[in-house]
């Protein structure tokens, strides 16, 4: 009977430890590598969780009925997490220990030649309604729907929610939480003489840095560091979080039109973009010297391309267009994965302006706008002075 009833604490005591996570979401080193993400092991507030086809399930403590079950929930999204170009992947686990709650979590697989090693997991929550999870500049984002705070578990989720995550070191880790008006923005940092401006994917313009941004020192620092030698005005791509506000009234800023509040930086892909779940440019890199004829490379989604190629265009920073061409497909581009592409572009640079853009147009034939896209990148014409963002 006293072992009956030690079995029975134990197991009341394991369940408790499930059902209500820790803070923490350490994990442990040495898990070891899988040939596939269905297949690798993760961490789930410290323990261990070896999946097996997608699957894991083990005693909540010897002796018990009850039985802790994690699964993982749709199917892996794929995209690089490292700046390495390998394929990592990113998994939403539902991790049920027991009692009535089903906690989801999120966990990344790093790619190591091929191998799979997991991550920590993150809880976004108990009893929520996942929606989507996407990659983007090695940024993860999971959207999901909870409930308000005071509401009970009883209740239908109804509250929209992100969370934004980053792998570093094989450790997921979520940013810090918006505070009021924040939003996380993508774009071009240029730091240069005279010069401190954010161009977001978002907007039509450039945004002047204010100088009373807490991230400010964070941001230049890994400008400088990615960019140690650069040429005057090279744009980096980040990953911010902060406000957008209105521009300063006098010095450098006064000619912008707004102004960046930046609270966080989140993450500095130096060929990262606008649109890099779909497209990837290898060359010409963000902010190169460009002349006629300008070789082009990277990798597209199938979905970019028809009938094996997509429209590129040159304009000046003005918008008037100086060249086009097509980009052709290297590969069957009937497909949703990555297709890699090359194309040439000739074209007359304009006479005073230094700086010009890019463009990468999605392939529309059916002129619908709903099907529009197109990938932006910046670029400088070689023999012209460089001129400030």
């Amino acid at each position: 009977m006293q072992i009956t009833s030690y079995i029975g604490l134990v197991a009341i005591l394991a369940l408790i430890g499930y059902a209500h996570p820790a803070a923490s979401d350490a994990i442990s080193t040495d898990l070891e590598l899988a040939p596939d993400p269905l297949n690798a092991s993760y961490g789930i507030e410290g323990r261990p969780i070896h999946l097996r086809n997608g699957h894991y399930q083990v005693q909540a403590a010897p002796g018990s009925a009850t039985q802790v079950k994690t699964t993982v929930f749709g199917e892996p999204v794929y995209g690089d997490l490292g700046e390495d170009k390998d394929e990592d992947a990113v998994l939403l686990l539902a991790h049920a220990p027991g009692g009535s709650g089903t906690f989801y979590y999120v966990a990344a697989a790093r790619n190591l030649d091929g191998q799979y090693r997991g991550s920590n997991g993150v809880l976004l929550g108990d009893r929520i309604a996942p929606q989507e999870v996407t990659i983007r500049n090695r940024v993860i984002i999971a959207n999901y729907v909870d409930r308000q705070v005071e509401e009970s578990m009883t209740v239908t989720p109804s509250v929209a929610k992100s969370k934004y995550l980053t792998l570093e070191k094989d450790r997921l880790s979520a940013i810090k939480p918006l505070g009021k008006d924040e939003q996380v923005l993508e774009g071009w940092v240029t730091i240069g003489h005279e010069t401190r401006s954010f161009w977001p994917c978002s907007g039509k313009t450039d945004l002047w840095l204010l100088g009373d941004s807490p991230a400010l020192s964070e941001i230049i620092a890994a400008y400088d560091q990615a960019l140690p030698h650069p040429r005057p005005y090279t744009p980096l791509f980040m990953v911010l979080v902060g406000q957008i506000v209105e521009g300063p009234r006098e010095g450098f800023g006064a000619q912008y039109e707004g102004a960046l509040l930046a609270t966080q930086l989140v993450q500095v892909s130096p060929r990262g973009n606008c649109k890099s779940e779909f497209i990837v440019v290898e060359a010409p890199v963000p902010g190169a010297l460009i002349a006629s004829p300008v070789k082009i490379k990277g990798k597209a989604r199938g979905t970019w391309f028809f009938e094996g190629d997509f429209p590129l265009i040159l304009t000046d920073s003005k918008g008037q267009v100086i060249g086009k061409s097509f980009a052709t497909a290297q590969g069957e581009w009937m497909t949703e994965k990555f297709v890699p592409f090359e194309g040439t572009l000739q074209f007359k640079p304009p006479r005073s302006d230094s700086r010009g853009m890019l463009v990468f147009k999605k392939d529309n034939p059916s002129g619908r706008p709903e099907h529009d896209d197109q990938l932006t990148v910046p670029v400088f014409f070689k023999g012209k002075p460089q001129c400030t963002y």
